[in-house]
């Protein structure tokens, strides 16, 4: 695997360094995404650059994998990829919704930073769904399971800091989960276009997971990351349970805790957030950025 600097998830912020990374984190994504258009559920800039990805054409005549190995562990990483964001997708239409109806979010000063997150989150479908026609398997918005769906309703009904907490745990989960389908793709046999644009859009999702660990990490005071860290292990399971298929790629629940006490890794495209490694502060933005 890649060398990263990490981001250490459950560090409690002094109150200055909470406010200047949520400073960064608004204006990257301002950067990155754009104008939030709701109605249409849209990220100005994003929405530009999921068209594009949107308008890619298979390669015609590509070599037939015959080997069984390989042709298993193909549809193992597709499995896992695909159901890692059932839970996920079905939640983040749950909170819009919600958020429309009350116009914000309980436990934040800023909402819309929260509603950014929340509707990089659904843009994750889109790009799951190339995934799986790069493939050239066809994709199923599925429900989840039962279990998930009652978990996603009782999220709903805890207090704030106990909520998002779980929310917080969640994406250090998913955070680790997509960097090891990243890196576990060159085992799958794919043609070297697909298996480039297969690495490109998973990285895209687990930016915005690293991205997320680092928002909320900030957002949340010291009683929300002390219960993040609790419950991180049951969140975990509650992920395997959802995606079993993760076992099949050499990825246990104790594997990815294992790897969560190292940190959540940086990617070069994140560099602004490389300060913390040391525990330093990150430079100050302008107040028009806040």
């Amino acid at each position: 695997m890649t060398k990263f600097a990490t981001l250490s998830p459950f560090r409690d912020l002094a109150e200055a360094d909470r406010a200047n990374h949520l400073a960064h984190f608004a204006a990257h994504l301002r950067a990155i995404d754009g104008d939030i258009d709701l109605e249409a559920r849209a990220l100005t800039l994003r929405e530009g650059r999921m068209r594009a990805i949107e308008a890619w054409t298979p390669s015609e005549g590509a070599p037939k994998v015959k080997d069984a190995r390989v042709l298993a562990r193909r549809r193992e990483w597709l499995l896992a990829a695909t159901k890692a964001n059932e839970g996920e997708r079905y939640g983040v239409e749950i909170e819009i919704e919600r958020f429309v109806r009350r116009g914000g979010f309980p436990g934040f000063d800023s909402p819309d930073l929260m509603l950014r997150v929340l509707m990089q989150e659904s843009y994750h479908c889109r790009i799951l769904a190339e995934l799986c026609r790069t493939a050239g398997v066809p994709f199923v918005a599925a429900t989840p399971a039962w279990p998930t769906r009652a978990f996603l309703v009782v999220i709903g009904a805890v207090p704030a800091s106990v909520r998002w907490a779980i929310v917080l745990a969640g994406e250090c989960v998913g955070a680790t989960l997509f960097r090891r389908l990243h890196d576990a793709l060159p085992e799958c046999g794919f043609a070297p276009r697909e298996q480039a644009r297969l690495q490109a859009l998973i990285r895209e999702i687990w930016l915005d997971e690293v991205l997320h660990v680092a928002f909320l990490r900030a957002a949340l005071g010291s009683l929300g990351l002390r219960l993040a860290r609790a419950l991180l292990p049951l969140v975990t399971f509650g992920v395997f349970q959802q995606v079993p298929d993760l076992r099949a790629l050499g990825c246990t629940p104790s594997a990815l805790l294992a790897d969560l006490r190292g940190g959540i890794p940086i990617p070069r495209e994140l560099e602004w957030l490389r300060p913390d490694v040391a525990g330093d502060s990150l430079p100050a933005l302008e107040p028009a950025l806040s």
